[in-house]
């Protein structure tokens, strides 16, 4: 069951506890009451994340179909589900509710089966509105963000994660605020998108890019990495290159980066452009046997087999134990490239 709150209005104290129960029955405990409409209507105006009234038709003071009038003229309840319970109904009452806009009518005494089918088609057609009405919200949103209406963009998002938490949209929150300037605003939409997508690139890619308008250039480094890894994993060769780029931009001597830029070029047939990234990796770190390791496949894929072997040699010697680079200097001995 979805969780949102009910309001349980009726005068009838045994009656209001059945319905209460019944709720608690399905999971529902998110539960206010109220022994009149009067009373109802305070809690709705105090109360205003109430996403479901179920009220019985006949009360004091105010009647169920009252209230029901009431909360439709309301621009604020006037979509809220509003179901009116009652022992007997004439067709002129069903039609009288229908006019005034109740979601459904409850039948006492009703069984959890016709309860739970009466919650379930009101939940179904929550989602179905709140689908459509987040909808139209993210496409004003798309429109003035296009346009740089910042303010009006932001509005709109947040309009829609009123229905639906979205990675997609706390991504363009955050975008925004970076726009605007408030750094660590964007940082927390930014995180939020990666909470909902934990392999979501462009959101880690923001977060970078934030943290370095803040001068925190570890975390900024750390984020574009994450970002250019999703980038390589998705095969989007082209955005990991701009994005390990950036990095360089930040630490020009990143040993992690140059490999990960020579990967991706050996990977396109860029062997040269491939080399000149692991040699920089090696002049950073000469003492890393993976980095000779890849600098031997390179001299392989260009012909070069004579430096090749010397790659590999160098590899085994500082480590003797890399069983890929054995493989391979054997391989070349043997002449099979």
């Amino acid at each position: 069951m979805e969780d949102i709150t009910y309001l349980i209005v009726d005068s009838e104290g045994e009656s209001k506890q059945n319905l209460v129960n019944a709720l608690s029955y399905l999971k529902c405990n998110r539960v206010f009451t109220a022994n009149h409409g009067n009373e109802a209507w305070s809690i709705l105006n105090m109360r205003k994340k109430v996403g479901c009234v179920i009220s019985a038709w006949d009360m004091p003071n105010m009647s169920g179909i009252a209230l029901l009038r009431i909360v439709r003229a309301s621009d604020l309840f006037s979509e809220l589900p509003f179901f009116l319970v009652t022992e007997e109904i004439t067709r002129g009452q069903v039609i009288e509710a229908g006019e005034a806009g109740t979601t459904g009518i409850i039948i006492k005494p009703f069984t959890m089966e016709n309860f739970k089918n009466k919650i379930d088609s009101m939940q179904q057609l929550r989602q179905e509105f709140a689908n459509l009405e987040s909808q139209k919200h993210l496409e004003k949103a798309k429109l003035f963000l296009d346009s740089e209406d910042w303010d009006k963009a932001l509005s709109e998002f947040k309009k829609v994660l009123d229905y639906t938490e979205n990675a997609e949209v706390y991504y363009n929150v955050g975008y925004i605020k970076t726009s605007q300037g408030n750094y660590e605003e964007a940082l927390i939409a930014f995180r939020k998108a990666t909470q909902i997508n934990n392999a979501f690139a462009k959101a880690y890619r923001g977060m970078g890019e934030a943290y370095k308008k803040l001068g925190r250039t570890t975390e900024a480094e750390e984020n574009l990495q994450k970002a250019a890894e999703i980038y390589m994993n998705k095969q989007m060769d082209e955005n990991a290159e701009q994005v390990l780029n950036e990095i360089l931009k930040i630490n020009p001597n990143t040993v992690n980066v140059f490999n990960s830029l020579g990967i991706l070029y050996r990977k396109q047939g860029r062997c040269k452009d491939a080399l000149m990234q692991y040699q920089r990796a090696q002049k950073v770190d000469p003492n890393e046997e993976k980095i000779l390791y890849n600098i031997g496949r390179c001299y392989v894929e260009m012909k070069d087999l004579k430096k090749a072997k010397e790659a590999f040699s160098q590899a085994l010697e500082l480590n003797p134990d890399f069983e890929e680079a054995k493989q391979i200097l054997k391989a070349l001995e043997i002449g099979i490239f």
